[in-house]
């Protein structure tokens, strides 16, 4: 997987709602459960008189301990985003895995298929405008899986982020995991903001999945907790995770279509003449970034200034 965690800690910093994306899902998280447990544990009025009789020491320490209590619950999950993520993607046990894998592989064959009767009556006789809407749908489908089936995923999530880490070698032959902590410091700044929002609202999709299956467990005091906690969890993967993954995956591919010869020329190497001869040279860029060997006979390509 691409590094998840070098890009996380760059796109904290550098996008602006970092800290509402943080805490919003946890507020959400923490009202919900209030509005919940508080009829169980005597009524709104009960507790608003009981908090009155503390004394306005004893109510300021209140305050400060469940803002202390609700932020070291937003860090505590902050910490667990990575791991949930790849779990979201399918790193399970390999017994798990390899059945979810084999289904996806099934979907992708399916898709293929579907691509190649769609495409061959595309010229004779044509397609008729359901036909065309339904092409769409598989080139979509198509476009979320990894281009090899040794590469499929086990979610849909995984294999659109696993497609988003192979585009670079199969476009170009450059690793992602090498090349990216290089080529981000050469990105222009704006660019580097757009990666890290985006980056920022696949992270945040995956917090209010997370709080929103922890909500569940509210359903010991309301059974109503149950199906809310459920369906939020299914809305936050199936519309904003794979959405955000999606915007993640596409901003990655373009930033990699245009800014890919800013890492030759940075790192002295000559720019590539031609589609093959580029992905030579990525092959020994790779090498480089890996081992810090340069190709036999190299020489440096430096600009005319020096």
């Amino acid at each position: 997987m691409i590094t998840t965690q070098f890009l996380t800690g760059l796109s904290n910093q550098l996008a602006k709602s970092w800290l509402i994306n943080l805490l919003t899902p946890l507020f959400l998280f923490w009202a919900g459960g209030l509005v919940v447990t508080l009829p169980k544990l005597g009524g709104w009025q009960n507790t608003y008189e009981a908090l009155n009789e503390f004394s306005q020491p004893q109510q300021i320490g209140f305050l400060i301990f469940s803002i202390l209590f609700v932020l070291i619950s937003a860090f505590l999950i902050e910490q667990w985003n990575f791991a949930t993520l790849q779990f979201l993607e399918g790193y399970w046990p390999f017994w798990l895995r390899n059945c979810f894998v084999e289904l996806e592989k099934a979907r992708k064959k399916k898709a293929e298929k579907q691509f190649q009767v769609l495409h061959k009556k595309m010229k004779n006789p044509g397609l008729t405008p359901q036909e065309k809407e339904k092409l769409v749908r598989v080139e979509e489908k198509l476009n979320n899986m990894p281009f090899k089936e040794e590469d499929i995923m086990a979610t849909r999530l995984g294999n659109i982020l696993r497609r988003a880490e192979l585009l670079p070698f199969v476009k170009y032959g450059l690793d992602t995991v090498l090349c990216w902590p290089h080529l981000w410091l050469l990105l222009p700044e704006q660019v580097r903001q757009d990666l890290g929002e985006a980056r920022n609202q696949l992270d945040t999709a995956v917090r209010f999945w997370c709080w929103s299956l922890l909500f569940t467990v509210s359903s010991l005091w309301s059974i109503w907790a149950l199906p809310i906690g459920l369906l939020s969890a299914l809305f936050a993967y199936y519309h904003w995770i794979i959405n955000a993954a999606r915007i993640y995956r596409d901003l990655l591919e373009a930033t990699f279509d245009l800014y890919r010869f800013h890492l030759y020329s940075s790192l002295k190497f000559p720019l590539p003449a031609t589609q093959e001869g580029e992905k030579i040279l990525a092959t020994q860029l790779n090498t480089f970034l890996q081992r810090g060997y340069y190709p036999p006979n190299f020489h440096y390509t430096l600009p005319d200034s020096w």
